[in-house]
């Protein structure tokens, strides 16, 4: 897409905001960044070390939060062959910049998720012990949304023959302003749009290890509809976050698994519901 086609729908949605107010505006945005890394976990749940991806693009804001939060993180002991061991996984952060009343903005991490593995989803090799993609065919962007932008985090159960058995939405966050009434409508347009291509994907399920006798398995997959200069250099810079209210979901998902904040997964990556590390810390 266009350079001044994007510049010209941000800045119709600008107006729509600046119509609603500036204490709107302000209640709806946040400055979002999506941060990677690996984490170190010793065998008590303690946290031995971590390393932020390409850490020279990132604000030294983030690295100095990182480096005061991280040691402090606690996370349920991971067991295996029945004992307590160290592990180091895959990390992905959501850092969050909120504008105070008075002045200045509050930086704060609100969620982490955790790989089963401290290698990128691109490096790993199939093992068999996880549900892997087969077919996942994007899907197309809705008209009735197209000049709205934002991630749908999609939940989906797949059974035995590697088919989906359901889908849903656990939320869907906008990269774009807009007043209440078009933000609701796009996110609807979007959520529509994403559930629609996920009940056609296939999957191939675990064939060995503890998981492979499972009569089904949930995967987390976010699905990102961005502008061409949205998904252009963003790693480690600033970008408009409007987010959704979490939605009902339904009864095949355990409390443990909401527990978990969608919206730190990385966009256009498979994320077992499950695997990885558990953080005991609170954040927010």
């Amino acid at each position: 897409m266009k350079r001044i086609f994007v510049v010209a729908v941000l800045w119709a949605y600008a107006l729509v905001a600046v119509a609603a107010g500036p204490a709107a505006v302000r209640k709806q945005v946040e400055s979002s960044m999506l941060v990677t890394g690996t984490i170190d976990i010793a065998p008590d749940g303690g946290v031995r070390g971590f390393r932020l991806d390409k850490e020279e693009k990132l604000p030294p804001q983030v690295i100095q939060l990182a480096r005061q939060a991280l040691p402090e993180w606690r996370f349920e002991p991971v067991v295996i062959n029945g004992v307590a061991a160290p592990v180091s996984a895959r990390m992905s952060m959501r850092f969050v910049a909120t504008r105070l009343v008075d002045k200045g903005y509050r930086l704060a991490i609100n969620g982490a998720a955790f790989g089963q593995d401290a290698l990128a989803p691109a490096d790993r090799k199939p093992d068999g012990k996880t549900v892997e993609p087969d077919e996942m065919q994007p899907p197309t962007w809705p008209l009735t949304a197209y000049s709205i932008s934002g991630i749908v985090y999609v939940l989906v159960r797949v059974g035995r023959d590697g088919k989906v058995e359901d889908v849903a939405s656990e939320q869907v966050n906008l990269t774009v302003i807009g007043s209440e009434k078009t933000m609701r409508l796009g996110r609807k347009s979007l959520e529509d749009a994403a559930l629609r291509a996920a009940r056609r994907w296939t999957f191939k399920p675990p064939t060995v290890g503890e998981a492979a006798d499972d009569p089904y398995w949930k995967v987390r997959v976010p699905v990102a509809f961005l502008f061409d200069e949205q998904r252009a250099a963003r790693y480690g810079k600033w970008e408009a976050y409007v987010p959704g209210p979490r939605q009902p979901l339904p009864s095949w998902v355990e409390q443990q698994d909401v527990a978990v904040s969608p919206d730190a997964l990385v966009d256009g990556e498979l994320h077992q519901v499950g695997e990885g590390p558990r953080l005991l810390t609170p954040l927010g």
